[in-house]
């Protein structure tokens, strides 16, 4: 093999998938599999302890790696933290025949924090296949992760957020969220209403963890809008929320 090259694309859904490529002469296919429920929520009904599916849709026997995470949040960015022992994942490696499906579990070891919401990523990694000697393709694995979330062990856990908006040099318009309360906001769609009827839609799948926050950049070539009032709508953890605020 005469070069490699890792490329990671990174699509924005309830899940995020990765694909790193090996560069070889010709293809050769990567299994396929999914995971089913594709968010862990962990509460004391369920004794701290979550049941997935893995299914293997291809025609291939699939190796799968699981590892789990730590996930905090700074200055709008994902922190993660491996070698957690606060929480695991049974079995952390497995084989999946073509067609079936592997059931794994995800338990908590740490007693819950008494007020916050905990928060982890559940990272299922493909193994690639070994490689047949003088073996020229292109060889394709992949990688899939989903959050995790502990609810506090006393109370509920629930989103808070407060938005602001500027515009930068009369330009594009950046929008801040910032989340006051215990529990994470996912946030599906945002929508910036202004007066003259215009529409600025911002799509994709963002998570704000407790005492985080996160920035929109949002193109606008209209001109200045300082001092005026724009509507925004927001799907918030699969509710639609609704505020006006003034352009700094």
């Amino acid at each position: 093999m005469k070069g490699f090259i890792k490329c990671q694309i990174a699509l924005c859904g309830l899940t995020t998938l990765l694909f790193s490529l090996i560069i070889l002469t010709r293809l050769s296919h990567a299994a396929g599999f999914s995971i089913s429920p594709i968010k862990v929520n962990l509460t004391p009904e369920n004794n701290k302890i979550m049941s997935l599916k893995v299914h293997n849709s291809s025609n291939e026997l699939v190796a799968i790696q699981a590892e789990l995470m730590s996930w905090n949040q700074k200055e709008g960015k994902d922190l993660y933290e491996s070698k957690t022992r606060e929480i695991l994942v049974t079995p952390p490696i497995f084989t999946v025949p073509p067609g079936e499906t592997q059931i794994i579990r995800v338990g908590l070891r740490r007693p819950a924090d008494l007020k916050q919401e905990l928060s982890y990523r559940l990272f299922l990694q493909e193994l690639p296949s070994p490689i047949p000697n003088k073996f020229q393709g292109l060889q394709m694995v992949m990688r899939m992760s989903l959050p995790v979330f502990v609810a506090p062990a006393t109370g509920s856990a629930s989103s808070d957020l407060s938005w602001d908006i500027r515009q930068v040099n009369k330009g594009n318009l950046i929008l801040e969220s910032y989340n006051r309360g215990n529990g994470h906001a996912q946030i599906a769609e945002l929508r910036l209403k202004l007066s003259d009827g215009q529409e600025l839609v911002q799509k994709g799948n963002t998570y704000i963890l407790p005492d985080s926050k996160h920035e929109w950049s949002i193109d606008f070539k209209g001109g200045s809008l300082s001092g005026a009032t724009v509507k925004l709508v927001a799907k918030v953890n699969g509710k639609t929320l609704t505020s006006e605020m003034l352009v700094e």
